[in-house]
């Protein structure tokens, strides 16, 4: 299979950017200039009854990016930020079995300009193992790294030096037909990251629980 998808989006500044609520008759907002979204994938796909995988090739271009300024009190008010543009691939594999998969994804991007804000890692490689047993017991073990996340700087080249690999493990075990037990490990590295610039993401996370369906 093969698919083609060429998209161009407008869209004009919001409602809340047009009309904030300080912002008087005369505001700047009124003045911002439409985002611009343009992208074009490349798409092969293959599949059968043991397996299915898929290759994208993609380049995206953004311009006159909407972005938020907080100033010391905390109130926000928005500008028209430059523009950037990025190319790469997103290859996928999942190999399927009576009971369960394996599922393998890495994504490339790279950005040829400089991002106006945070952006995607350069590379993302995630791995998903699944299986089932016959009496109720299921378990998922799910691995990701990231490498090179772009750093909102001059510098297209100013990459983050670290690299970062989650784990995460949930077994589960089926009870009284409709119900389930399970345990959930979450981050087991306790790997330090940000999912929100300046918030840091939980570390290591254990849950246990109960699903009752009625």
């Amino acid at each position: 299979k093969l698919s083609l998808f060429a998209l161009q989006k407008s869209n004009m500044p919001t409602l809340e950017q047009f009309f904030h609520q300080k912002a008087s008759s005369d505001s700047a907002y009124r003045f911002l200039s439409p985002e611009q979204d343009h992208n074009l994938s490349l798409e092969f796909s293959t599949s059968n009854s043991d397996f299915s995988s898929s290759l994208s090739l993609f380049v995206s271009d953004v311009s006159n990016f909407i972005f938020p300024l907080s100033d010391i009190n905390g109130d926000i008010s928005y500008i028209n930020k430059g523009s950037t543009n990025c190319y790469g691939l997103d290859a996928s594999i999942k190999l399927l079995a009576d009971y369960g998969y394996i599922l393998l994804n890495y994504t490339y991007s790279n950005f040829t300009k400089e991002p106006a804000f945070l952006t995607k890692p350069k590379h993302l490689a995630e791995i998903k193992i699944y299986n089932t047993y016959s009496f109720g017991l299921r378990w998922l073990i799910e691995g990701e790294f990231f490498s090179n996340s772009y750093k909102t700087s001059d510098n297209v080249n100013d990459l983050a030096a670290e690299s970062l690999f989650l784990l995460n493990i949930r077994v589960g075990l089926k009870i009284f037909e409709r119900n389930e037990m399970f345990v959930s490990l979450h981050n087991l590295f306790d790997s330090y990251y940000e999912s929100t610039a300046g918030i840091p993401a939980p570390g290591f996370s254990f849950l246990f629980g109960l699903n009752f369906n009625f």
